[in-house]
Formats: structure tokens, C-alpha cells, sequence
């Protein structure tokens, strides 16, 4: 998250995932994504708190890098502000067993066709027991759980709530 761009169309979408699927699990942000100087003003226009381990289940935890989700890395490269190593995505999982997880990914080539590597994303966590699926927009959000029934209730959510099913990558 660049703070330069808080306020934006993108935290508007933030907050509208973080109000409308709050039932399935509170969202908390990855702290390390956010600048300690934004962390006041990000929660006022995205509605979501920072993230501290002694949150109670259930809870999501949302990911906010500047770009996105890099696909091809080392397993043992780290997160930066700008992106998110696929493996950290896996990590996540481990370490504080979130009931899904949210991740900002604009990392996808203006020209390009963006759905092959949304698939291409989602069978590389397939593949480590992680089920997933995109909202594809102005703004994609990866949504991935290691839950399919949790995953299959975010993508039901977000159709009653009126999302165009073409809006959403990878049925689960």
C-alpha cells in the first residue's frame, strides 16, 4: 500500500469486502504492507484494523502490497511493499491459520491476458493446499482459503450482494 494512493477507488473495494464478508470472518491488514504512518487513515476508508496475533478465530487477513502477486520467485524470497511471493501466501496459512485470506494483485501487464496467470496463481496454491478464486476488476483481489466450503461461501456472497459471476475467476 503506497500511501500516495490511499483514498483511492481500490480501499473503496477494500471496504466493501471488509463490511459485506465480516460475517464469514472479520478482515485484519498484514501490517507489513501498510506504513506505520497510514495505519489510523487506512482503517478510517477500508474499515479494516491492523492485524495482531492474539486476534481470536475467526478471523481473514488481507494482504496490500503496491503491485502484487509475484508469481515466479525464489521460496525464500520475503514480501516487500510492492509485492507478495506466491510461498508467502502458503506461510500465511501456516503461521496464523487464517480462515481466508484477501490479497491485492495488480501485478498483471496492461496489454496482456491477465486470466491465464490468475489460473496459473490459483493452481500453484491448488497445489499446496490452498483454494482460491479472483475478483477480476479495475481491481483484482486474489481470495484464497485452505477451506473449499469457505471459499465456496465467499463466492456466494459476493454474487447475492449483485457481483456480475464474470467478475469472479475460478469456481470453485
Amino acid at each position: 500500500m503506497d500511501g500516495n494512493f490511499l483514498g483511492d477507488s481500490y480501499d473503496l473495494v477494500k471496504r466493501f469486502f471488509a463490511e459485506n464478508l465480516s460475517s464469514i470472518a472479520p478482515i485484519y491488514a498484514d501490517k507489513r504492507f501498510i506504513p506505520d504512518e497510514i495505519h489510523e487513515a487506512y482503517f478510517q476508508i477500508t474499515r479494516i484494523p491492523m492485524f495482531h496475533e492474539s486476534v481470536e478465530h475467526p478471523f481473514a487477513i488481507i494482504l496490500d502490497p503496491c503491485t502484487g502477486i509475484k508469481l515466479k520467485c525464489s521460496s525464500k524470497a520475503s514480501p516487500t511493499k510492492a509485492h507478495v511471493p506466491l510461498p508467502y501466501i502458503r506461510e500465511v496459512f501456516e503461521k496464523y491459520r487464517p480462515d481466508f485470506l484477501i490479497s491485492f494483485d495488480q501485478s498483471f501487464s496492461r496489454n496482456g491476458k491477465k486470466e491465464p496467470l490468475m489460473y496459473e496463481k490459483i493452481n500453484v496454491l491448488k497445489s499446496n493446499g490452498i483454494s482460491a478464486f479472483y475478483f477480476s476488476s479495475h481491481a483484482n483481489f486474489l481470495f484464497a482459503s485452505e477451506s473449499m466450503n469457505t471459499i465456496r461461501l465467499i463466492w456466494q456472497r459476493l454474487l447475492k450482494l449483485g457481483v456480475p459471476n464474470g467478475r469472479l475467476v475460478s469456481k470453485p
